[in-house]
């Protein structure tokens, strides 16, 4: 297979190259396999192309030069209408974007209406925005074994998209504008999310929430957790936040085996979501709120778009709050308006 190098060995300390430029000259090359040596780089915005492998070598670190971050909306890599791109880490590869001013679409990595997209073995620090992005009507998304921290808006944020697959990562420390979640599940406007499964993904200690799902003008959207623990940690408010749908709308959302603890208000958190708005199920899920006494929470903030509030089941769940032990759980028993 033909494939370009971004090697900073292979130029000399007089080059006039810059690391930007060595790196999007590969990428730009039009090889199917991108080999991005262990730097470390320092780079301003950079841009993916289609029917690509870009792999980073062991110990590979990648840091945003922050001055060349002029627009709201830079990323550090970024893909607009690109198929069958695979990114592939090492140990120790880390994208880094701090020092950087923090915007919230300044993201780590961005996808927007791409298809045929792997992530994998990757760590990614400090982005302005998400630390990934996918939205915009994009297919077969695939994220697996990658940790992110210090987002400032999201670990990852997933606003219009079929068949992805999350699985094996942890997402922490997200802080600073809202909805400051480790995976936040938002289509915009007329956008479907189908098919989204979370599996194996740990949440620790993200200022607003764990998982937030947003949806309440979804069209037959589909999301599942599976064994995705939720650790609220220090700054951790809820675990679990589902807003929607709304009458007249839909969305199948399930959580399964998925244990929240150490949060300092809410578990679950369920607002503005409509009796036929499609099922809500917990299955066998654990949740402690002992540092609240709130444990479960459901409420409207939409008067006239939610007619009658419900749609939600519990099935095998338990949980404790700072009162009393409650399991196992049913609505009737933990609700609290």
């Amino acid at each position: 297979m033909k494939t370009a190098h971004a090697n900073r060995s292979c130029f000399n300390k007089h080059s006039d190259l810059t690391d930007t430029e060595v790196i999007q000259g590969a990428l730009d090359s039009g090889c199917p396999k991108v080999v991005i040596h262990k730097g470390p780089w320092k780079v301003g915005p950079l841009k993916l192309h289609s029917d690509q492998a870009v792999v980073y070598r062991k110990g590979c670190l990648i840091e945003a030069i922050p001055k060349e971050f002029d627009s709201p909306t830079s990323c550090l890599f970024d893909a607009f209408r690109k198929e069958n791109i695979h990114i592939e880490g090492n140990e120790g590869v880390i994208l880094s974007m701090d020092g950087v001013a923090r915007v919230q679409h300044r993201h780590g990595l961005r996808f927007r209406v791409c298809e045929n997209v792997v992530i994998e073995g990757i760590q990614i620090e400090h982005t302005g925005g998400d630390g990934i992005y996918v939205g915009y009507s994009s297919k077969n998304i695939i994220i697996q074994d990658f940790i992110i921290s210090h987002a400032y808006r999201n670990g990852i944020c997933i606003t219009g998209a079929t068949n992805v697959l999350i699985t094996r990562g942890e997402i922490m420390d997200t802080k600073g504008t809202s909805p400051q979640a480790a995976i936040d599940v938002e289509p915009h406007e007329d956008r479907v999310i189908r098919n989204l499964v979370v599996t194996d993904v740990a949440a620790l200690n993200n200022r607003r929430c764990g998982w937030k799902v947003y949806m309440p003008l979804a069209l037959n959207n589909e999301v599942i957790f599976r064994n995705c623990p939720v650790l609220g940690g220090e700054d951790g408010l809820d675990g679990i936040s589902v807003a929607g749908p709304y009458d007249n709308h839909s969305a199948e959302i399930f959580f399964e085996d998925c244990e929240v603890s150490g949060v300092s208000r809410h578990a679950v958190e369920i607002y503005n979501r409509s009796t036929t708005g499609g099922l809500l199920f917990f299955n066998q899920c654990q949740f402690d709120s002992r540092r609240e006494t709130v444990l479960y929470k459901m409420e409207s903030k939409a008067e006239g778009l939610v007619k009658h509030l419900g749609g939600v089941d519990f099935v095998n769940c338990t949980g404790l709050d700072s009162r009393k032990v409650v399991g196992p759980l049913t609505p009737e028993e933990i609700r609290v308006n």
